[in-house]
């Protein structure tokens, strides 16, 4: 029988939720979950671990210090410096923050390393539900989430298999004189019909059914990963910057995965099923951009989005020129989006989106090191694990 690991990163482990949900799932299904895997970066709940073993096993991974962890990379033969790069974050003892790069690669390390060694590994956000929304009234149908997956992550070829949520999108409606260019600006252009209305923000199930389809782009919190194919599969990666005073993580560590996987001529499958992802915590309340705590998310999605952007078109544009007309393009647009953004919303703090703007991509050459160390580590664990590693220079080139 396979064996199936389900893969969940946090802070704070304090309730059995989503955790459980997934797991009953599973079972409901005939798919028994053979380990839960929690990387967990601030605290932990004991009651709720040692309720969850009585359904699967727990194992939990302390980010970034490990200790039983990090023992085990270096008995693997890793050095200081690799660990550092892929599991033990310096930084977090002073800012509290773990890029989602490091979180996803330090499970999927683990994974390899349990004995006996799964077959496929599963990632869930804490956020989203093994059912889909039937319609917008907020009608929801329970679905066979692993059992979705493995149809397609069994044939031959794919390596990984993912989908998109149903839920509210990430941006809520909003409507106002330049949200265009501020859509531009964030290179998030493709968001701008989820945004007219309540009604074209939330995604629901298609009726027509399911439609599977190769795919470059990766969702984070729903997708499954075929470890028989490891050998294959290039690190997550995503980067971050310093802000005033603050350290901010940039958002897309899927998307390079994505990108990456594509160009090594690997095949991804969107299963066209949108698990429920309770994007604000409190749905069916429609999102409300004049509410405070919802403009506090979307600001730090936006500073997030910001430091993905720089490396990103550098990872996509290698030509210096075509790099410098996307900046300019976006950086104008920016300015006057925010401008109106900040007016539209009566928050000043908008006004910053230029100035996190510049300061990413005055980063840039700081992520480029951090990714080509990534790569360099991520290879050398290939290697004390397969006895294989890579070639850096063919990947990155």
């Amino acid at each position: 029988m396979k064996r199936l690991v389900l893969a969940v990163i946090t802070n704070w482990i304090n309730s059995t939720s989503p955790y459980l949900d997934f797991i009953k799932n599973g079972s409901k299904y005939g798919h028994n979950i053979s380990q839960l895997i929690i990387g967990y970066s601030h605290g932990c709940e004991k009651s709720i671990v040692e309720y969850l073993n009585r359904f699967t096993r727990v194992k939990l991974l302390k980010l970034p210090d490990d200790r039983k962890f990090i023992f085990q990379l270096k008995k693997l033969g890793l050095e200081d410096e690799e660990i550092d790069t892929l599991f033990n974050f310096k930084l977090f003892n002073k800012y509290k923050l773990i890029p989602y790069g490091i979180r996803r690669n330090s499970i999927l390390m683990q994974a390899l390393l349990l004995n006996p060694a799964p077959d496929y590994l599963f990632f869930i956000d804490t956020d989203v539900f093994p059912y889909i929304l039937k319609n917008k009234s907020g009608e929801k149908e329970e679905i066979d989430f692993f059992g979705r997956h493995l149809e397609y992550l069994k044939k031959k070829g794919v390596i990984i298999t993912t989908s998109d949520y149903s839920g509210y999108y990430i941006i809520p409606p909003m409507s106002f004189a330049g949200l265009k260019k501020l859509l531009l600006g964030l290179q998030k252009e493709r968001a701008y019909r989820y945004l007219e209305d309540a009604d074209s923000n939330i995604t629901v199930l298609d009726e027509t059914g399911p439609k599977a389809r190769k795919t470059n782009k990766i969702l984070g919190g729903n997708h499954a990963i075929d470890l028989g194919s490891f050998q294959d599969l290039p690190p997550y990666f995503s980067t971050y910057y310093f802000f005033h005073g603050e350290m901010v993580m940039g958002r897309g560590e899927d998307t390079i995965l994505g990108r990456e996987l594509a160009e090594r001529g690997k095949t991804v499958i969107d299963i066209d099923t949108k698990i429920f992802h309770d994007t604000y915590g409190n749905f069916p309340a429609v999102p409300d951009i004049k509410d405070s705590d919802v403009q506090e998310r979307f600001y730090y999605a936006c500073l997030g989005w910001l430091g993905r952007n720089p490396f990103l078109n550098w990872y996509l544009y290698k030509d210096s020129s075509k790099q410098q007309d996307i900046y300019e393009l976006r950086r104008k647009a920016l300015m006057e989006g925010s401008k109106r953004l900040a007016e539209y919303l009566n928050n000043t703090r908008f006004n910053d989106l230029p100035v996190a703007f510049d300061e990413a991509y005055s980063q840039l050459e700081n992520m480029k090191k951090f990714y080509y160390k990534t790569l360099k580590a991520w290879s050398s664990f290939k290697k004390r694990v397969y006895g294989k590693g890579e070639n850096i220079e063919s990947s990155t080139s």
